[in-house]
């Protein structure tokens, strides 16, 4: 059934914006290579296709919100895994539950990487305002994380966490599954290509971050 009435409580308009985000997210689930049309969320979501574009101007700036809402429930993962130990915490065990975090979030990877480009279709202060809640995230976190390991300077504790990010982006793009790549690495002498993400994953963030604060 489609919902035609028009939200006016704030708290209404804040549901239909969820049930958009929510409805955009299940789709990428489905099919993680592409952007689900804006009639498409619609249609998952329940609401009328011109009620689409009172929340969002276009599907790039739907799933950039997507992102934005993914990024802070990652962020909320590792806030809560430097929070839950009043000592150090090892760094093994933080970067397992990292890794872990990226495990329950299917989607994240396959639409950060597409990130660069649909925000090329977003409303420039609509990017801006994503990448300014993003970056209030990593200062608070990044400053979290420098109390935490004394050797970080002010500043080091968000820049590692951009570091972080690009690796997982570049190692996603070196061994995400698609068609072609199964097909190609069922040759013998493409098998040094045939890697775990996870696996790599949690190797590279504990080398990269032992080499920085120094455990």
């Amino acid at each position: 059934m489609v919902i035609k009435q028009r939200a006016m409580l704030e708290e209404d308009k804040q549901l239909r914006r969820q049930a958009i985000l929510s409805a955009a997210a299940a789709l990428l689930l489905q099919h993680p290579e592409r952007l689900a049309s804006v009639q498409d969320v619609a249609l998952q979501s329940g609401l009328a296709k011109g009620t689409m574009y009172l929340y969002f101007r276009t599907k790039e700036e739907i799933y950039l919100a997507v992102h934005e809402q993914q990024t802070h429930q990652f962020f909320d993962t590792l806030e809560a895994l430097l929070a839950r130990e009043r000592s150090r915490p090892s760094l093994k065990r933080l970067t397992r539950n990292v890794v872990e975090a990226i495990r329950q979030h299917p989607s994240f990877l396959p639409l950060a990487i597409q990130c660069p480009e649909f925000e090329r279709n977003a409303d420039l202060d609509v990017v801006a305002h994503c990448k300014a809640g993003i970056g209030a995230r990593l200062q608070h976190i990044g400053a979290a994380m420098e109390i935490t390991y004394p050797r970080l300077k002010k500043g080091d504790g968000a820049r590692l966490l951009i570091r972080s990010y690009g690796l997982m982006l570049g190692l996603w793009q070196l061994t995400a599954p698609t068609p072609v790549r199964e097909r190609l690495l069922e040759r013998a002498e493409l098998a040094v290509f045939r890697l775990d993400y996870l696996v790599q994953l949690e190797a590279a963030l504990y080398a990269m971050w032992r080499g920085t604060v120094d455990e």
